[in-house]
């Protein structure tokens, strides 16, 4: 494939090693951290296509609409439609339920600016849509980009799930690691005294798509 090719040849030549998995699940979210420049957008484009992964992302449905509306399913961007009073974590799950094969891109950190913990709403969609996560990651440190090799089920126990996450991107560099964030979710009881009541959902970046 063409595509694939120019990817590789690209990251080579800007001396990137890719990492994939040829046994990734039908279905999964594909958590992408760190996520601390613009040109993550660029690195994680070109390791999909080197990669050959189609990660899908989620857009309000009105995005969808003519005339642009062709340009953002050819961009992979899935239509979600929040009417009936359904909050973002249960519209995107439904989106994946609907679906026989979907690796939907999300970014926990929510944005390049540093926060204190990541947005829960990953996490949320993964349990309620029944489906694995898949670890997406760009190190700078070490000028490697892929997914991991294996997948995270949601067991419901937050600490035990996010350990492994936290195990997995322990040591990982963001192009700019003062604003890389901390891989903790406000739900840890480990991490803050008061639970939180209601998953955030996570607002997929453009730079997934």
């Amino acid at each position: 494939m063409i595509r694939a090719w120019f990817a590789r040849t690209v990251l080579r030549l800007l001396g990137w090693k890719t990492r994939g998995w040829d046994s990734i699940p039908d279905k999964c979210i594909v958590v992408a951290h760190p996520h601390t420049s613009n040109w993550d957008f660029i690195v994680f484009l070109l390791t999909r296509w080197s990669i050959r992964l189609r990660c899908h992302w989620v857009g309000k449905h009105t995005l969808f609409r003519p005339p642009l509306g062709w340009l953002m399913k050819f961009l992979d961007g899935v239509p979600v439609n929040r009417s009936g009073g359904r909050d973002s974590v249960t519209a995107i799950a439904d989106v994946i339920r609907e679906r026989s094969h979907i690796a939907l891109g999300v970014a926990p950190s929510g944005s390049r600016s540093l926060n204190d913990h990541w947005r829960s709403g990953f996490y949320y969609i993964a349990e309620k849509a029944e489906v694995p996560l898949i670890l997406g990651f760009i190190d700078y440190g070490k000028k490697e980009a892929g997914v991991s090799d294996f997948a995270v089920h949601i067991t419901g126990n937050i600490t035990e799930d996010m350990d492994k996450i936290r195990a997995f991107y322990d040591g990982m560099e963001g192009r700019r690691p003062h604003l890389q964030n901390p891989i903790v979710l406000k739900a840890e009881t480990s991490y803050t005294a008061e639970a939180e009541s209601t998953p955030e959902a996570d607002s997929v970046p453009e730079e997934l798509g």
